[in-house]
């Protein structure tokens, strides 16, 4: 809760300097702007951060070499984190990570799994349909003679 009050009190400062030094309207509304514009930034480049970006490129070059080595890491630090008895924080903290390393960006002219992103709402081979769906469901249900 602390830390929401001092996060609620650095917005007042910023509302309580931009207010004091401003003129009019307008130039508030811009410091405003500014501050949000840069605070999007942030979470806009999280993945594109350089330790993220040189593991991806690691991965490209030897994949089987970087597996090796970041399953190596993992466990020392597992061991260390559970010794000082967070090893199930650090656990949930990775699988966090692994899921945010394996977000990767589409191929040019890869389909996306949701079939309305892809031209003429065409599906990937072996999707399951409501009519499948439907269909293995009434013939289930039909008396066998």
């Amino acid at each position: 809760m602390k830390f929401f009050k001092n996060i609620a009190f650095f917005f007042f400062l910023q509302e309580l300097a931009a207010s004091s030094t401003a003129e009019n309207g307008d130039v508030k509304k811009e410091r405003s702007f500014l501050w949000l514009s840069r605070a999007w930034k942030i979470w806009d480049d999280l993945l594109d951060v350089y330790p993220l970006r040189a593991w991806r490129t690691y991965m490209d070059r030897s994949p089987r070499r970087c597996l090796c080595v970041t399953l190596c890491i993992w466990l020392i630090l597992q061991f260390a984190f559970a010794y000082a008895q967070f090893g199930f924080v650090f656990f949930i903290f990775s699988l966090f990570m692994a899921v945010i390393l394996n977000l990767g960006q589409r191929k040019p002219n890869e389909p996306s799994a949701y079939s309305v992103f892809n031209p003429n709402c065409e599906r990937l081979l072996g999707t399951l349909t409501a009519e499948h769906f439907e269909r293995d469901l009434l013939r289930r249900n039909r008396p066998v003679s």
